[in-house]
């Protein structure tokens, strides 16, 4: 409910409302009427002045600003989820696993000087593979790829927040 207190100023009264762009207490004269636009003396925000009987709501003047800021972060949302998306699929080191296989069959032929066989193509596939896995989980568990992918998740998360937040302020003053 709304406050009123005296003001030694022009106004007669002043009553507290809240800026709904950074929530801090602006005094509203009672010379604004419905419809008036302010500034918050906080963050600058212009506010329209919205009476309805005896209360009193601060609106966002113009929401162009907010709802390009909107479109701004739901792009970077976009982008660090492609982002994230291909860190996720990337062979990161793993992909080292197939030289192992191909070094193992380059021994086998010109230091011991075996012929190339199924069996030696086999072994060099699962070796191949082995090593693959166990590179790529070394890279997930303790190297970049895992730190990297919590920071990107981190940051969706937060961007999502805050364009929340952005929706919310842009609801509430389009009423």
């Amino acid at each position: 409910m709304a406050q009123k207190s005296k003001l030694v100023q022009t106004d007669k009264f002043v009553t507290h409302a809240h800026c709904p762009n950074c929530k801090d207490k602006v005094e509203v004269g009672s010379r604004y009427a419905h419809g008036d636009q302010m500034q918050c003396g906080n963050c600058s925000a212009g506010l329209k002045v919205v009476r309805q009987g005896n209360s009193l709501r601060l609106l966002i003047a113009d929401l162009t600003p907010l709802r390009e800021e909107l479109k701004a972060l739901n792009k970077r949302i976009f982008d660090v989820d492609a982002e994230l998306a291909r860190a996720k699929a990337s062979f990161g080191i793993g992909v080292n696993g197939f030289g192992v296989g191909v070094l193992y069959v380059l021994v086998k032929v010109a230091l011991e000087e075996q012929v190339i066989d199924r069996t030696m193509i086999a072994i060099a596939v699962l070796i191949s593979l082995v090593v693959g896995v166990l590179l790529e989980g070394a890279n997930y568990l303790f190297l970049t790829k895992h730190r990297q992918m919590s920071e990107l998740a981190d940051e969706i998360a937060s961007l999502r927040v805050e364009a929340k937040g952005l929706q919310q302020k842009i609801k509430e003053s389009s009423r």
